[in-house]
């Protein structure tokens, strides 16, 4: 569920931000899940998540596939706060993923 998703840290495979500067394109791409990192401790997705994943478009819309479900929306990067905000059509609340280094 996207709600749930919300309380959680969640890392995309390659999900990194090398520099301040980076720009939207260079993460525009499929990435898909690799695990979450929940409390400090990584956790492997669930049987039914492994095919999960979030499409960025470069004119910052997004396709998804999460727990099953499919959602579709716009998102927004913030460099300041290396986050990944989704805006999709499931949940009421943005999704935040966190970039890693």
């Amino acid at each position: 569920m996207m709600n749930k998703l919300i309380l959680l840290l969640i890392t995309f495979i390659g999900v990194k931000l090398a520099a301040i500067g980076q720009s939207n394109d260079e993460l525009c791409k499929r990435w898909l899940l690799d695990g979450y990192i929940y409390n400090g401790v990584n956790m492997p997705p669930n049987e039914y998540e492994k095919h999960d994943f979030i499409d960025l478009k470069t004119d910052n819309t997004f396709t998804s596939i999460d727990d099953g479900k499919f959602d579709r929306g716009t998102w927004k990067l913030d460099l300041i706060a290396k986050t990944i905000y989704l805006f999709g059509n499931l949940s009421k609340e943005p999704m935040s993923l966190k970039l890693i280094n």
